[in-house]
């Protein structure tokens, strides 16, 4: 992570060298001047060093492919990252607190790290806090020392808080799983809640269905119900309301409200209505999609 106050991403899919020629490289003119802000990585394509790059946006003018970006990042941010993918790659600072026998949400625009927050908190993304190599909970902690968010990255650590969580991308659902959808949940209830459930949620008709013929609604209302039926420390929802309509958007909020009496409930929402129902405490995301978030 730069020392300095800025942020260079490129898109690496979108970057070919072969049809630019690195005129990026050419025309920055801390190049010109014979240091290396740009440089060649070795997939052969250019690396910004953030520390040298004072932010011009030459390079990001000259790119054909519109695979640069350089964001000048806000003055009042002093933190250090909390995870970042990569060289010239997404940054996410700061962590929302999880609150017992509470909901809480995030909200914000798309590609501003919310499911990255989610992978983080469930322990599917060890934040690396910017360091690229492989960083050690024991560093990763003590960054956190002192905050209330310390005992938790301690607990996560050691494998001692077991999370459900419902994914975002629902379609991609037929693509993993087969079969009827109440063989399926039976995999997950654990307390023998299924029918009780399905009646609550007026979902007993679907229950009998291919996973291969749902549709999209019935696909969220599957991955919903996937992980109300698990027991869990730590649940976290990401979009649960998306394909529903308005009265299953009230029955799903209302099921996921009843979890804080025994774990602790994080959701992602962007139906600001639904989200004022659900959750206790707010956090609202910002930033640049696709290059940082805060």
């Amino acid at each position: 992570m730069p020392k300095g106050k800025r942020i260079a991403v490129i898109d690496r899919e979108l970057c070919n060298p072969k049809m630019t020629g690195y005129t990026c490289q050419k025309s920055c003119p801390i190049n010109r001047a014979n240091e290396d802000c740009i440089t060649i990585a070795e997939d052969e394509k250019p690396n910004i060093d953030e520390a040298l790059c004072i932010g011009c946006g030459i390079c990001v003018k000259k790119c054909s492919r519109h695979a640069i970006t350089v964001v000048n990042l806000p003055e009042t941010l002093e933190d250090m990252p909390i995870h970042r993918y990569g060289p010239n790659m997404f940054t996410l600072f700061g962590l929302p607190l999880p609150k017992q026998n509470a909901v809480v949400g995030l909200i914000g625009p798309n590609g501003v790290g919310k499911s990255t927050v989610m992978n983080i908190l469930s322990g599917n993304l060890k934040p690396n806090t910017g360091i690229f190599e492989d960083v050690q909970w024991e560093q990763i902690i003590e960054r956190f020392k002192g905050t209330e968010l310390q005992s938790y990255l301690e607990r996560l650590s050691k494998k001692q808080i077991k999370p459900g969580y419902k994914p975002q991308h629902i379609d991609l659902i037929p693509k993993h799983y087969s079969g009827k959808v109440r063989k399926l949940l039976e995999k997950n209830d654990k307390r023998n809640e299924l029918d009780k459930l399905a009646k609550r949620l007026n979902a007993e008709e679907f229950l009998d269905k291919e996973i291969k013929n749902l549709s999209g609604g019935e696909l969220q209302l599957f991955a919903v119900m996937g992980t109300l039926l698990r027991k869990c420390d730590f649940y976290f929802f990401d979009e649960p309301s998306s394909y529903l309509d308005v009265h299953q958007r009230l029955l799903i909020a209302k099921e996921i409200r009843n979890l804080t009496k025994k774990a602790v409930v994080l959701v992602i929402e962007h139906d600001l209505a639904i989200a004022d129902y659900l959750a206790d405490y707010v956090h609202i995301l910002y930033g640049n999609p696709s290059v940082f978030g805060i």
